[in-house]
C-alpha cells in the first residue's frame, strides 16, 4: 500500500499537468486571437504586410511556455510602423503604435484565457 506521501505526489504531479496543458491552450489561443488581431489593426499599406502575420508554434522551454507572433514577409518595417521615423527634412513622422496597443490587447486577453481554462 502506497504511503501518503507517494498518494500526494502524485495527485500534485497530474494537477500540475493539467495546468501546464491549459495554460499552452489558453497561450496558442490567445496568440490566434492576437494574429488576427494584428491583420485586421495595421496600417492600410498593402496585403503583403498585412498577410504576413504569422505565429510560431507553442514551445514550453525552461521558462515557461513561449509562443512568437511576428510579420514574416516584412519584419523590419513593424518597428517602422509603429515607432515613427525621420523623414528627410528633419522632422519626425510619428508612429501609429498598432503593435503596441494589440500588445496591451494580448496580455490582457491571456490572463483572461488563463483564469478561464483553470
Amino acid at each position: 500500500m502506497k504511503d501518503v506521501k507517494q498518494q500526494l505526489a502524485e495527485i500534485l504531479k497530474e494537477y500540475g499537468d493539467e495546468i501546464r496543458e491549459s495554460v499552452k491552450e489558453a497561450v496558442d489561443d490567445s496568440s490566434k486571437k492576437t494574429n488576427q488581431r494584428l491583420r485586421s489593426s495595421g496600417p492600410l499599406l498593402t496585403g503583403r504586410y498585412r498577410k504576413g502575420w504569422t505565429v510560431t508554434g507553442v514551445e514550453e522551454t525552461w521558462k515557461g511556455v513561449e509562443v512568437t507572433v511576428y510579420n514574416r514577409n516584412k519584419p523590419r518595417l513593424t518597428h517602422i510602423l509603429n515607432d515613427g521615423w525621420t523623414m528627410r527634412n528633419g522632422r519626425r513622422h510619428k508612429g501609429d503604435g498598432h503593435i503596441d496597443a494589440v500588445e496591451e490587447y494580448a496580455q490582457d486577453l491571456l490572463i483572461k484565457e488563463v483564469e478561464e481554462k483553470l
